[in-house]
């Protein structure tokens, strides 16, 4: 049996990473009120439907324990070979706000991963109306990032699976 593709959640603070990281677990209580002052995630488990590994990591750019975080990053990142490092951010009614924040993180990583391992999810789709389409148009011109999954407050943890397995 293959081991399943390993994915990394990477992002600032409060982007949704737990919640992206929950629905495909199906574990809860990993984000609320608490979570939104400070961040303490780390967690590597397979997703609900076992075709996944996925590592959610503490936010960049805490409040407190900033060497701790960074530390609890670069030890999921380097827990196992990665499939793909997934750029977490929120999505903003200003499409460029979206990509400088996408493009923010990568520089962090583009000098430790090839491209091809660099992928993005924009959550909080439900709050914009640029579409999918126009973001993966413009992140690949800009970043030449060509891998994006999308969420919701109505996506479920079946489509955005579906989704990365097909990254």
């Amino acid at each position: 049996m293959a081991t399943p593709p390993y994915i990394v959640l990477l992002g600032n603070v409060g982007v949704g990473k737990s919640a992206i990281f929950e629905k495909l677990t199906g574990l809860t209580g990993r984000y609320g009120s608490g979570h939104a002052v400070t961040s303490t995630t780390l967690t590597s488990v397979k997703s609900w439907d076992r075709r996944l590994i996925i590592a959610d990591t503490p936010g960049a750019h805490p409040m407190n324990d900033k060497l701790k975080h960074n530390l609890h990053i670069a030890q999921s990142i380097n827990n196992r070979p990665v499939t793909c490092v997934l750029i977490v951010v929120r999505a903003d009614i200003r499409m460029d706000n979206v990509i400088r924040n996408v493009s923010d993180c990568a520089e962090r990583f583009y000098t430790n991963f090839p491209s091809n391992l660099i992928g993005v999810c924009v959550t909080h789709m439900d709050t914009v109306t640029w579409t999918e389409h126009d973001f993966l148009l413009h992140v690949k011109e800009e970043l030449d990032i060509e891998t994006a999954v999308f969420s919701s407050i109505d996506t479920t943890g079946d489509a955005l699976s579906q989704n990365l397995q097909n990254l």
